[in-house]
């Protein structure tokens, strides 16, 4: 190198000014590589607090997303916002989608924020872990809640369902109209038996939250959920701080309880495993619930979490899982009961499914019933998860020749690609029914048998099967992409569907007449603002 260097002064100088002028270009086209955007910024910018001012609070913060992808990222396919100073990439375009999501989950990953938030609350499990520790437990989980395991958790999801349907023909009974109607408040009572559903298959333990709402694990349960919600979406880790940090919201005590209540479980369900296996017990059920399944996969995979990541992926179950599966079906509930003719349709669907057979498995639920499962993942589509939120951790290419840098925050607008005019990864079923319409029948497609004629058009005496929408695609985002997608779909899905099956077989409802207006918000998913009020109607050939 240094024979390379003139010897003439004014050559050397020249040689060095090239040199310096080569590596100067290079460090500023690096810099221009990740500060030339191609996308706007949406006007309106105010100092500190960005575009915050316009949002005006998270319920509304889906929809106004929404209105800016329409107004501002029309060619490129996405738009930049300032929220309090951190500034967001927002991708609204299905191609500009799939840049970012392909590149999950080691390039891009969940902002730190849901990460340590979820780890301040005790829920270290797999929906907050990243890199090689959630390869790890993705694995573990997905075979504890697979569908082979989710068909010995069926009869605990059935029982849950009849049960809320039992207490509301005991509050019609007590208080309804010749005993026939009434008016019920329905969103904490889904909750509660979704809460009943999820303990029983985690614990092994009946709480009957439905029945015992003020208990004192009910209030543990959902306050303290309330400030895992509230932690999740904070722009300062004040829990950080030490001594005083974790109670300064108020949800502290909340934790500390409840981690007590998830290690004693555990320590029970270890004493019933070490128990069976000295006594030679292969008959223990203990082996039939989510504990016994994810050891199990464990002692397969040769491998071992800490007792913070099981008891951590059992508060993400109950965290993630009440939150989410209770608002859907909440939704569920309501769309059904503004659409009487989709409801009717529905309930003479299922009418004839018996409930109570302990030899049906989830796959003959999928065969059986094909249009209520098109219904779900259609509500899926149209309540979705409105946005997820993702961070750059390697330099990825984008939008043409720039590139995203680490650090830079990125939502992906899951919904909005799904029920744009243009989307182009979502069915149009045999209603030819566009993405920007609901539809229940929307993801049916004829089944081809030798007793079915798949050219007729008569949809009442055409067979349908329902193959469901694709992960790997952004048509269909509500439980994430490829392989970061939700290990508790199914599980969701199931308890989902046996409770919708319970409700039409023993009753007919409508939007109670004193129910007070409703939009649709972000609340974890898209869901009513308010408590839903049905007026319950018994069916004439159910009994109490």
């Amino acid at each position: 190198m240094l024979q390379m260097i003139p010897d003439h002064p004014d050559l050397s100088l020249l040689f060095y000014t090239t040199i310096s002028a080569g590596l100067l270009g290079f460090v500023l086209a690096v810099i221009r590589r990740g500060r030339e955007k191609p996308w706007k910024m949406v006007p309106g910018w105010l100092p500190i607090v960005g575009h915050f001012h316009y949002v005006g609070g998270t319920p509304m913060m889906a929809q106004m997303l929404e209105e800016w992808a329409e107004k501002h990222s029309e060619d490129v396919g996405c738009y930049e916002i300032d929220l309090m100073g951190v500034k967001y990439v927002v991708v609204s375009r299905e191609d500009r989608a799939m840049e970012v999501l392909k590149q999950r989950p080691h390039k891009v990953q969940r902002i730190p924020g849901i990460r340590e938030a979820s780890d301040s609350t005790g829920a270290t499990g797999v929906f907050s872990a990243e890199g090689s520790l959630w390869k790890e437990e993705k694995k573990l989980i997905s075979a504890a809640l697979n569908r082979n395991s989710i068909n010995d958790f069926l009869s605990s999801m059935k029982d849950n369902a009849k049960r809320l349907v039992q207490k509301w023909n005991c509050d019609i009974g007590g208080h309804g109209d010749n005993n026939n109607s009434k008016i019920q408040p329905i969103s904490l009572d889904i909750g509660h038996a979704t809460a009943d559903a999820i303990s029983k298959v985690m614990l092994d333990q009946d709480f009957d939250f439905l029945n015992n709402p003020e208990s004192k694990m009910a209030h543990n349960v959902f306050t303290g959920f309330r400030g895992w919600i509230l932690r999740t979406l904070s722009p300062i880790w004040y829990w950080r701080i030490p001594l005083i940090g974790q109670d300064l919201d108020g949800y502290g005590k909340y934790y500390r309880y409840l981690n007590q209540v998830f290690n004693r479980a555990v320590d029970d369900f270890e004493k019933r495993k070490k128990e069976a296996s000295n006594n030679n017990d292969s008959n223990s059920n203990y082996n039939k619930m989510f504990l016994g399944k994810l050891y199990q996969a464990m002692e397969q995979e040769k491998s071992n979490l800490s007792r913070q990541r099981v008891v951590g992926n059992i508060y993400t179950a109950f965290a993630a899982g009440i939150d989410t599966t209770s608002k859907t079906l909440v939704s569920t509930l309501y769309a059904l009961a503004m659409d009487q003719k989709v409801q009717e349709e529905l309930r003479e669907h299922v009418k004839d499914f018996d409930i109570d057979d302990g030899s049906s498995t989830l796959q003959d639920l999928y065969t059986w019933l094909p249009m209520l499962k098109s219904f779900m993942h259609e509500i899926h589509r149209w309540y979705a998860v409105p946005f997820i939120m993702l961070r750059v951790a390697e330099e990825i290419p984008f939008c043409g020749s720039t590139m995203l840098l680490p650090g830079q925050d990125v939502l992906v607008l899951g919904r909005y690609l799904s029920v744009k005019p243009d989307a182009t990864d979502v069915p149009l079923g045999p209603d030819n029914a566009p993405p920007t319409e609901f539809n229940h029948q929307r993801y049916l497609v004829p089944l081809e048998t030798e007793d079915s004629d798949c050219n007729n058009d008569n949809k009442d005496i055409q067979k349908w099967t329902c193959p469901g929408p694709s992960d790997k695609s952004t048509g269909f985002l509500n439980f994430g992409h490829g392989v970061r997608k939700c290990p508790g779909r199914v599980f969701s899905e199931a308890f989902s569907y046996y409770v919708l099956i319970a409700i039409l077989q023993n009753f007919q409802f409508e939007l109670a007449p004193n129910q007070p207006p409703v939009k649709i918000v972000f609340d974890s998913v898209m869901t009513p603002d308010t408590q839903i009020q049905l007026k319950l109607t018994k069916l004439s050939n159910t009994t109490d």
